[in-house]
């Protein structure tokens, strides 16, 4: 039905507008507001595919944060809602982290 579409609407973000990247070089950049001296990604179709988008999350926000020395990796996941199954006809959200690992092919430090 068009109610239920327009319920599972809000669980579809856009990659490349939930995405941020920071770059870390010292302590004080990990004590800076969280947003500060971000960036996202212009394009996100190889990790999240062609429509660019993550289903199952309300009001998502990925963060990767990379040590500038060792590049060292970070990645912290906020939403407020997932979707459960029951809620989208038994279809799972997206396992962020592990399209992360396998599209980045390394492991990350998380929250």
């Amino acid at each position: 039905s068009s109610l239920s579409r327009g319920y599972l609407d809000n669980f579809v973000c856009k990659a490349n507008e939930v995405v941020f990247f920071k770059l870390v070089r010292n302590a004080n950049d990990l004590e800076e507001d969280i947003s500060a001296n971000t960036f996202h990604p212009e394009y996100s179709h190889q990790i999240f595919g062609d429509t660019e988008s993550i289903f199952g999350y309300r009001d998502l926000k990925i963060r990767l944060f990379y040590s500038s020395s060792r590049l060292v990796r970070y990645v912290n996941i906020e939403y407020t809602e997932k979707i459960s199954p029951e809620k989208s006809d038994g279809v799972q959200p997206d396992d962020i982290l592990a399209i992360l690992n396998e599209k980045l092919e390394g492991c990350f430090d998380r929250n």
